[in-house]
């Protein structure tokens, strides 16, 4: 009898230690199991990929697929190790790039309502990267929450009455450009 769920753990061990969320910063990418669901017969694992350069981010998919061939070629499995990628989302960067005057107009709102911009890259999926890939350039503003991605993520009414603020700002420079 072969346990599928120790082979998966085994499978796991097969990642760059060093490439997950809580050991990287800022644009550094990394590898995330974010579900693992089984019993001693069937187990699935399921990664997030994350990645700010789209070199490296095909680099990181190539590997996960290298993994899979090698270690299917290794344990002579009768049933072999199946790969699924799905893309999620790309990066927003490269549409907002070609927009500049959406983070220019961010800042300006940000300024106008009183609080000093923070320039910060973004790890994880955003309703901004959704709407980038749409061709609408969205940088990311905060909504007044903490914590992002954890079980300690909150969110306070004056800062949501803030992240309103800025955005009535947006739609009040966005008219006034469209004006001139």
């Amino acid at each position: 009898m072969i346990n599928v769920l120790a082979l998966a753990c085994e499978f796991q061990q097969g990642f760059p230690p060093d490439e997950v969320p809580e050991k990287t910063n800022d644009r550094e990418g990394f590898f995330h199991l974010a579900n693992f669901i089984g019993d001693l017969e069937r187990v699935e694992l399921h990664y997030l990929i994350r990645d700010f350069s789209d070199v490296n981010f095909e680099q990181r998919k190539a590997f996960l697929t290298m993994l899979v061939v090698d270690f299917n070629r290794h344990k002579k499995l009768r049933h072999k190790v199946e790969l699924s990628i799905t893309d999620q989302y790309s990066n927003m960067y490269d549409c907002v790039k070609k927009v500049p005057q959406s983070v220019f107009l961010a800042e300006k709102a940000i300024k106008a309502s009183g609080i000093e911009p923070i320039h910060k890259v973004c790890r994880g999926g955003t309703l901004g990267a959704k709407v980038a890939e749409k061709g609408i350039a969205c940088p990311n503003i905060f909504s007044g929450g903490y914590n992002f991605n954890s079980k300690h993520e909150l969110i306070t009414l004056e800062g949501m009455q803030d992240a309103t603020h800025v955005l009535v700002q947006i739609c009040r420079l966005a008219i006034e450009m469209m004006k001139m």
